[in-house]
Parts: structure tokens; C-alpha cells; sequence
């Protein structure tokens, strides 16, 4: 499992054969965007729980951008 942190808000993520989910605290709904390279990434979008997912697992190293209030961090 991943964690990442900025300020009060966390995004925990767990990558898998079968793609990646996470969950974003304190709960909330937020656009998360998956950055690993020179294309576009895919956009999820964290539910009322905070709960996502996407289908695709990442190929290799990547990144994490989360909004919240239409905040990037």
C-alpha cells in the first residue's frame, strides 16, 4: 500500500495484477489523475467515501494528483 500526504488530507492506494484502488481521507469526493510518463494518465474519481479505482494498473513508476475542492496537490 501507498500512502501519500498533503496537509490534513491522505490517499492511500493499493496497485494489483488487476489494476489499482485507494481511498481518500478524511472521506470526500475528489478527481485523482495517475501520472506515469509522457502520456495523459487515467482520471478517477474518489466516490462520497472517498473510495476509487481503476481498471489499468500502472506499467512502471508513477505519480498521484488528487483534487478535492477543485485543489491540485
Amino acid at each position: 500500500m501507498l500512502t501519500f500526504r498533503a496537509g490534513e488530507v491522505t490517499v492511500d492506494i493499493e496497485v494489483t495484477a488487476h489494476g489499482l484502488m485507494g481511498q481518500v481521507l478524511p472521506p470526500q469526493p475528489a478527481r485523482i489523475e495517475v501520472l506515469g510518463g509522457p502520456r495523459p494518465g487515467p482520471r478517477l474519481t474518489a466516490d462520497d467515501l472517498g473510495r476509487f479505482s481503476g481498471e489499468v494498473p500502472p506499467s512502471g513508476p508513477f505519480a498521484c494528483g488528487c483534487a478535492r475542492a477543485w485543489t491540485w496537490w
